[in-house]
């Protein structure tokens, strides 16, 4: 397997658990982290506004981890299915802080 279809199957399987998290939520929103996820949904931004965080992905590599939050959200965002009920502005999210492991992670609220 070669780096594209391996990018692709991670793309595809990222995609794949994200819609079975979101499937009759209200509103949901895609996030990066170095931080534990569950770490992260204890910030006040999200913990009064979502129910719930889910891991999609992990890796020790940051890059990994940016490139697939800023595909997510754009195949989110253009989704006429999805794109009312994401909450993400930006793609991309910002910068994370240097960690051992990276994740991406959804909010969802129902």
């Amino acid at each position: 397997m070669n780096w594209y279809e391996k990018t692709d199957k991670k793309l595809q399987d990222a995609i794949s658990k994200i819609e079975e998290y979101i499937d009759g939520c209200s509103k949901f929103k895609i996030g990066k982290t170095g931080q534990e996820p569950k770490e992260r949904f204890e910030s006040e931004d999200y913990r009064g506004n979502y129910g719930r965080i889910e891991e999609v992905h992990s890796s020790n590599e940051k890059d990994v981890i940016d490139n697939l939050v800023k595909a997510l959200i754009k195949h989110f965002r253009a989704d006429k299915e999805y794109s009312k009920r994401c909450d993400n502005v930006a793609v991309g999210g910002s910068d994370m802080d240097a960690s051992e492991k990276y994740y991406v992670y959804v909010v969802i609220k129902q």
